[in-house]
């Protein structure tokens, strides 16, 4: 019979913790690493559930529920998401008049500059006490391992509103050329970058406002891979702890 001592159950635990903490971070992870840091710690947790089949069925359920349920995290449209967004639902007024202009690449999104004198590229103004809603926030793409995103607004200007939208339908667009991450979101709606919400849209605001994500310890683990076989070591002399028989 196997008995385990206090240290190597504690050891045990400790492991399970981190590897349950790295696996949320890999689902929820926007960075162009994506779920693959999290991968040593989910194949951790599903040999230690086989470990456990029998001695412990209940941890064993845990450990596969949660993997299957993380899977599906990652998987999902998180672009809607509060707890991950918390810019999401916000509502900003504007304290004063901005010219905006249809980003001739990205026919549905407006910009705080203009990038060149095509007709696509009009400007519109969204003026002062102007209300704008952030429905969605979505990943556009990693330049330089950075994360860019988009959001999606609605304008309490429903004329404004459904005239951008009907222009950018109307042009002819090379969709060749549009970049994959915005092929797939929806063409009902205004997009702002995060750049042109920050240096164009929040610098009307006189009090503070943050876009960013919630959960940024997580991204900051993420983000260096030199902690990845430091903590792999860490858990192999951990489970060397843990299989020391007392008898």
């Amino acid at each position: 019979m196997e008995l385990y001592n206090k240290p190597a159950i504690t050891a045990h635990y400790l492991s399970l913790f981190t590897a349950y903490i790295y696996v949320i971070a890999a689902a929820i992870n926007d960075g162009f690493t994506g779920v693959y840091l999290g991968t040593p710690f989910a194949l951790f947790l599903f040999l230690d559930a086989y470990k456990f089949r029998k001695r412990n069925p209940i941890l064993s359920a845990i450990h596969i529920v949660f993997l299957v349920f993380m899977l599906l995290v990652s998987q999902a449209d998180r672009s809607t998401w509060k707890i991950l967004y918390p810019a999401i639902g916000k509502t900003i007024t504007i304290d004063k008049d901005i010219i905006v202009y249809r980003n001739p690449y990205y026919p549905f999104q407006m910009d705080g500059f203009a990038f060149n004198e095509k007709k696509e590229n009009q400007s519109y103004i969204l003026h002062k006490d102007e209300q704008l809603t952030i429905i969605r926030q979505s990943v556009t793409g990693h330049p330089d391992f950075g994360t860019n995103y988009v959001f999606a607004i609605k304008l309490n200007s429903d004329k404004l509103e459904k005239q951008f939208i009907k222009e950018a339908k109307n042009l002819s667009i090379d969709w060749q050329s549009i970049g994959s991450f915005y092929k797939v979101l929806p063409q009902n709606n205004i997009y702002i970058s995060d750049y042109s919400m920050g240096a164009y849209i929040m610098n009307t605001q006189n009090n503070g406002f943050t876009t960013n994500r919630r959960f940024i310890l997580f991204d900051i683990i993420l983000i260096y891979p030199i902690l990845i076989p430091v903590l792999l070591l860490l858990f192999w002399l951990l489970q060397r702890t843990a299989v020391k028989k007392v008898i």
